[in-house]
C-alpha cells in the first residue's frame, strides 16, 4: 500500500470523535467535547498534531497559513504526554482552529476506510 500520509490507529479508531469535533461550531459544545473526551480521543489529537509538526501528514499551503499563527500551541499539543496538558492546551491554545486542523486527517481517514 501506498499512502501520502501516515493515519494511525489511534486516529482511525476515533474518527467519529474526531468528524464531531471538527464539524462543531459553537465553543461552548467543543469545550464540552474536549472536557469529557477519553484519553484514547485526547491522544488521537496529540497524534494529528505530532504528525503535523513532524511533517509526517502534508497540508495545503492554504492550511498551513491558517495555522501558522497556532504553531505555539499545535506543538504545545504534540508533545503533551497527558491529558489534563491536552485538554489545557486545547482550552487555552488561543481558539487553535480545530476545523483547519482535522479536516485533512479526516478526509485521509475516510479514503483509508473505503480501501
Amino acid at each position: 500500500m501506498h499512502h501520502r500520509c501516515k493515519v494511525g490507529d489511534c486516529v482511525l479508531h476515533n474518527f467519529d470523535f474526531l468528524k464531531k469535533l471538527a464539524k462543531t461550531q459553537s465553543a461552548k459544545k467543543r469545550y464540552n467535547l474536549i472536557k469529557y473526551a477519553n484519553p484514547d480521543e485526547m491522544q488521537a489529537l496529540v497524534e494529528i498534531a505530532h504528525n503535523i509538526v513532524h511533517s509526517k501528514f502534508k497540508l495545503t499551503p492554504a492550511k498551513t497559513r491558517k495555522l501558522t499563527p497556532y504553531a505555539t500551541p499545535i506543538r504545545e499539543l504534540s508533545r503533551a504526554r497527558t491529558v489534563n496538558t491536552v485538554k489545557r492546551v486545547l482550552q487555552n491554545g488561543n481558539g487553535i482552529p480545530l476545523a483547519s486542523l482535522l479536516l485533512p486527517v479526516l478526509l485521509a481517514v475516510g479514503q483509508k476506510l473505503l480501501e
